[in-house]
């Protein structure tokens, strides 16, 4: 009996001598877990507590002194506790509304005749139910913009003929607020021109009955035309590289005859001189009329066209998508002409908009602005 007990004792000392090995190594080194949080290991001395830690990241850590090791709770972080995270939400919830919210603009209020304006509108169920007024009398189609999700751009053009004055454009419906812009027109003056030539030539053009029945026929319906595809991407080029000797807009005499309006800029350019498509589009017209010879129209979408007149031959027809670049037809001087040059005009559904402008500027930028 007395040996039982003997070795009774020394299996109880045995067993503590273990768990204090036990609890000494866990103090000393080895991770450990309070909670759900599990803490890293200190360095080698017991020192080095979470007071050491960054103090922007000390509050996700568990203070070891004042855990209660028995508790099954979970630690739950500070930065996750309360209302904190829900307030960003609504916030951002809120700033997403607010920019997907209907809403209108205008590309700029104060314009030179002969120039163009951009209404955008987005965020709108039904673009239909969208109507643009205003004291040009141009009546604004609203396409979409492939480029920007749920967002609409059309042009608004001022004809060279427009005074200098102050004209009101609203945009509404469709949700939005009704939203009106002024624009203020500028009292540009366009220079007039004096042109003689030999009657013979403007007797069987610009004088001619019969040639102008044709081009209203033939040419005039090509205006109104209308794509709500857009092809155009950019910049325009210039279809000849020339000098310019006749500008945009300019009031005409001819053998002491007013005339029409110049429509376009005429471009120096040899006979014979490759003529290029100015933008990515689609022939809407490429044939002979009397009155300005071999044309060409190309439609770029959302209505603006850009017209090509005078040529000796053509490269394109009607139906023919082509290119920037795309060589479509050679300089001549067919139609009334009086030597070998490139006209080159652009419009937007019948009313004729400064050609340079397309050159100097991108179209798709200024409408995003």
């Amino acid at each position: 009996m007395k040996a039982i007990k003997k070795i009774s004792l020394l299996c109880a000392a045995a067993l503590i001598a273990l768990c204090l090995s036990q609890l000494a190594l866990a103090e000393s080194g080895s991770s450990k877990v309070v909670g759900n949080v599990k803490e890293p290991k200190s360095g080698s001395s017991s020192s080095q507590s979470s007071s050491s830690r960054p103090a922007n990241v000390r509050d996700r850590y568990v203070d070891d002194s004042k855990a209660n090791v028995n508790d099954p709770r979970p630690v739950i972080e500070p930065d996750i506790v309360g209302n904190t995270r829900g307030k960003k939400t609504e916030a951002s919830s809120k700033a997403a509304e607010k920019s997907s919210a209907p809403k209108a603009s205008i590309s700029s209020t104060s314009i030179d005749p002969g120039e163009t304006l951009f209404i955008t509108v987005s965020g709108v169920k039904d673009i239909k139910a969208v109507t643009v007024k205003n004291d040009f009398g141009f009546s604004v189609r609203l396409s979409a913009d492939p480029s920007r999700e749920n967002t609409y751009i059309g042009f608004l053009p001022v004809s060279y003929f427009t005074a200098k004055g102050n004209y009101n454009v609203t945009v509404s419906g469709g949700g939005l607020s009704a939203s009106t812009f002024t624009v203020a027109v500028s009292g540009k003056q366009f220079e007039t021109q004096y042109l003689t030539v030999d009657e013979g030539l403007a007797n069987s053009t610009i004088n001619n009955d019969e040639a102008s029945k044709e081009y209203r026929e033939v040419i005039w319906p090509q205006k109104e035309k209308f794509d709500s595809k857009r092809y155009f991407d950019g910049r325009f080029i210039l279809p000849v590289q020339g000098g310019i000797n006749t500008q945009f807009g300019m009031v005409r005499y001819t053998n002491g005859v007013a005339g029409p309006r110049h429509d376009g800029v005429d471009l120096d350019a040899k006979l014979g001189t490759p003529v290029k498509a100015a933008q990515n589009g689609k022939v809407l017209y490429a044939g002979f009329v009397k009155l300005t010879g071999n044309t060409v129209v190309i439609e770029h979408g959302y209505g603006l066209k850009s017209w090509y007149q005078h040529m000796q031959s053509l490269s394109v027809k009607e139906g023919d998508v082509v290119k920037t670049g795309q060589v479509i037809g050679k300089v001549g001087s067919t139609g009334f002409s009086t030597g070998p040059h490139m006209h080159f005009s652009a419009s937007i559904n019948g009313v004729y908009i400064n050609p340079l402008t397309l050159v100097e500027t991108d179209l798709l930028e200024q409408a995003a602005k």
